[in-house]
């Protein structure tokens, strides 16, 4: 997650002013799809994304430790 923050709309306009001087088809090209990440939703996305993230970590945290009393009580009965 922490990978995919630093490419924001701000870091994204920064490349857009820097390569708006160049001249070429590609350079065209490329400032174009540029323009179109820095649109709204990604924020929302990178927010749901950090969501979807935590209920992950939070149901794996729950498993672990459904799976260690389960492990308590067969070692128990097996005692």
């Amino acid at each position: 997650m922490e990978q995919i923050r630093p490419y924001g709309e701000t870091y994204l306009k920064k490349i857009i002013t820097d390569i708006e001087d160049m001249n070429s088809d590609f350079i065209s090209k490329i400032e174009k799809v540029l323009s179109n990440m820095t649109d709204t939703k990604a924020p929302a996305m990178i927010n749901k994304l950090d969501a979807y993230m935590n209920y992950v970590k939070t149901t794996v945290k729950t498993f672990h430790g459904v799976a260690s009393e389960i492990q308590d009580i067969i070692s128990e009965s097996e005692e």
